[in-house]
């Protein structure tokens, strides 16, 4: 469960956010709340012009996590994590792989090669 009240800039309207796993018991929370919320508020303020402008209602949609775009999102920046990391490793690797290296590097003619066996 979690609970989050927030109030809007330069008034005296609350917000009531509730996010859990079941609607039914989500709306039943912050109707409650907003109840006790109602109640109370015109002792704790001294004030009399209390109103709830809406009550919570179970027809919205899941707002978090949404899992294909965390999927998605996870799967990109690894793949551009991943490039960026093959792209410095290549362009910072020195060494020579080949006959022509040695030509391209030194100006040296290669005149012979050791073979490599397993």
């Amino acid at each position: 469960n979690f609970l989050n009240v927030t109030n809007q800039a330069n008034t005296q309207v609350l917000n009531i956010s509730i996010f859990h796993n079941d609607k039914e018991v989500a709306e039943k929370l912050a109707n409650t709340v907003a109840n006790v919320f109602k109640k109370e508020i015109p002792k704790i303020m001294k004030v009399d012009n209390v109103s709830l402008l809406s009550s919570a209602t179970k027809t919205g949609h899941q707002v978090a996590p949404n899992v294909p775009l965390n999927l998605f999102i996870g799967w990109a920046s690894g793949l551009l994590i991943l490039c960026i990391i093959i792209f410095i490793k290549e362009i910072t690797d020195k060494r020579i792989k080949s006959e022509q290296d040695v030509y391209d590097q030194m100006n040296l003619p290669v005149l012979g090669s050791i073979q490599y066996f397993k």
